[in-house]
């Protein structure tokens, strides 16, 4: 029993660790995005604040699911029941 509560504890401990690298790979992602947007912010301050506002977008309409069924389902959860209506 002991060895199996000492199994369990190695592997929270080792699934912590994961998530601590996946959270740190995260923040690296995060500072060469901001390297790159400072880079383009001195070549062309147009370009960064379009790339912003798509940021923003992103942010606010949240990253798109990347099976179909659930974007179809989704498209059609957003109709309006008449247009569905119209479709029967």
């Amino acid at each position: 029993m002991a060895l199996l509560l000492l199994l369990l504890l190695l592997l929270l401990l080792l699934l912590l660790l994961l998530l601590l690298l996946l959270l740190l790979l995260l923040l690296l992602l995060l500072l060469l995005l901001l390297l790159l947007l400072l880079l383009l912010l001195l070549l062309a301050p147009a370009t960064v604040l379009l790339l912003l506002l798509l940021l923003l977008l992103v942010l606010a309409v949240g990253v798109p699911k990347s099976s179909f069924e659930t974007d179809f389902f989704t498209l059609f959860n957003k109709l309006p029941t008449c247009a569905l209506a119209g479709l029967r």
